[in-house]
């Protein structure tokens, strides 16, 4: 916590980013009709390397977070041995990993290595669910449903030996599944009893099937009370003042989603390409995975990506406020990072 508010007063001063996205592959065994990144899946552009990996973690500074991406994550074999060069190199704090749960060996051998080797403060595996289980089959493209809690039954016993690991699910909001929430939650609850979170994020980019595109504004709005009540019902920071500034964080920032698109302009300062940075499976460096891309690690040195002019002149759009989203990747920081909303978060 004292880390984030510090690095939130230099953030002007910043030559490094300090959260990073990773994509490790472009590999994946389900087919999701709400997947902005369909048209690059299971590519046959050579992925990254483990020691291309490696060589990025050399030019990065210390880290307070990794969210990894894909493709699903965990089809690469070499998943910890990623995880120990960014602890060795970078001294993350926070190492993330979303998953569709299929790979059910893999997820837990991966992890289980993970938590091992110790090092970051703080390693989160996300179980993706998309609503009940038509709705989540129909969804990934392939079934999967009870597969997915096959998984969280072989990750659950680690949160008891390992405090540092928490255990989330993760929900694409839809126009396919929202009215279906309330029965995948009651679900979870029975089954899932030892979650630490449930995440929810609203579709975004370019999708394949346009039955997963975005719900109606109103639809959202009803169904803001209900994801507040379901977060409420979770408890991922015990406890004092850190525990009631991500509440009203989160709050916050699903009130902002739909604000933001109602009026399709960004609300408060985005601070991808400064604080926030993306490098995909082939090497291409972004701003925002959503903006084109502003160099790649295979042609330059990190350092000369990121201080490029076609760096600066992205970076210069996102500030004149010339793109907007609902990328909570980069929302949660942007908006902990504002000394602006500090005051709201605390009362």
């Amino acid at each position: 916590m004292i880390s984030r508010i510090k690095l939130s007063l230099l953030k002007g001063f910043l030559r490094r980013p300090v959260y990073l996205v990773l994509g490790v592959t472009s590999r994946c065994n389900s087919r999701c009709k709400h997947c902005f990144f369909h048209k690059q899946l299971n590519s046959t552009v050579r992925e990254l390397s483990f020691d291309e990996i490696e060589g990025l973690s050399r030019q990065l500074g210390a880290l307070l977070e990794i969210d990894l991406s894909g493709g699903e994550p965990f089809m690469r074999d070499d998943l910890a041995d990623i995880y120990k060069v960014f602890v060795k190199n970078n001294k993350v704090e926070t190492f993330a990993i979303p998953t569709n749960g299929i790979l059910t060996d893999q997820v837990y051998a991966q992890t289980l290595k993970i938590l091992q080797y110790g090092g970051a403060k703080h390693v989160t595996v996300s179980l993706s669910l998309d609503g009940p289980r038509d709705i989540h089959d129909e969804t990934r493209g392939v079934k999967c449903y009870d597969q997915v809690f096959r998984t969280y039954e072989a990750l659950a016993p680690l949160k008891n030996k390992y405090k540092r690991f928490s255990l989330r699910a993760g929900t694409t909001i839809t126009d396919m599944n929202y009215r279906s929430i309330p029965a995948l939650h009651d679900e979870l609850a029975r089954s899932m009893p030892g979650l630490d979170f449930h995440d929810f994020e609203i579709v975004r980019g370019d999708i394949p099937d346009r039955r997963f595109a975005l719900p109606p504004l109103d639809a959202l709005k009803q169904l803001r009370p209900v994801i507040f009540g379901i977060w409420d019902q979770y408890n991922d920071h015990p406890g004092g003042v850190q525990s009631k500034v991500a509440s009203r964080a989160r709050q916050t920032l699903f009130n902002g989603y739909i604000r933001i698109l109602e009026t399709q302009k960004q609300l408060w300062p985005c601070l991808a390409g400064r604080v926030h940075c993306v490098v995909d499976y082939k090497g291409d460096v972004f701003c925002c995975e959503l903006l084109p891309k502003i160099g790649n690690i295979r042609e330059d040195k990190f350092a000369d990506v990121w201080r490029s002019a076609r760096a600066c002149r992205t970076r210069a759009a996102i500030r004149a406020k010339d793109c907007f989203c609902t990328n909570s990747c980069f929302h949660t920081i942007s908006l902990l990072f504002d000394q602006a909303y500090w005051a709201r978060f605390l009362l």
